[in-house]
């Protein structure tokens, strides 16, 4: 399953030409590089939105401080030797460090295990059943 996972995003690399030019094909590796970081930011989205309604925005403000801090530091260093990858490197670690610090923030203040916050457990869907239940007509689902 990886190697077609792989298989995909090289053919991202083979037919990006085809979609935007060859021009473009260096920006091919800064994303595969970002891809990543954006994953891991979408959980920093989601936590941070709950901390704020825990009436703790200036956590997430220093959180994200932080995290551009890192990007910062990382991205000049990197950036003169490496350009564009320098910069996609960057950005990156703001991502992981803005990530690292928000869910450190949210499990303190939640009493919640790391394992909860990265792992689905069947309960989670339960109420995304309930919606389409309740789209079809039937009663919900109870567990």
């Amino acid at each position: 399953r990886d190697v077609e996972r792989s298989r995909g995003l090289g053919d991202v690399y083979k037919r990006q030409p085809l979609v935007f030019g060859s021009d473009f094909r260096p920006a091919v590796s800064p994303f595969f590089v970002l891809l990543p970081g954006v994953v891991i930011f979408a959980l920093y989205r989601v936590l941070s939105y709950d901390i704020i309604g825990r009436g703790f925005p200036l956590r997430v403000s220093i959180a994200s401080a932080t995290g551009l801090l890192a990007n910062l530091a990382t991205a000049i260093i990197l950036v003169p030797a490496m350009g564009a990858m320098g910069a996609a490197w960057g950005n990156f670690a703001g991502y992981v460090v803005t990530t690292i610090i928000i869910t450190y923030i949210f499990l303190r203040l939640s009493g919640n295990r790391l394992a909860d916050v990265i792992f689905w457990r069947r309960g989670d869907f339960r109420h995304y059943r309930n919606i389409i239940d309740k789209l079809r007509g039937s009663p919900p689902t109870e567990e």
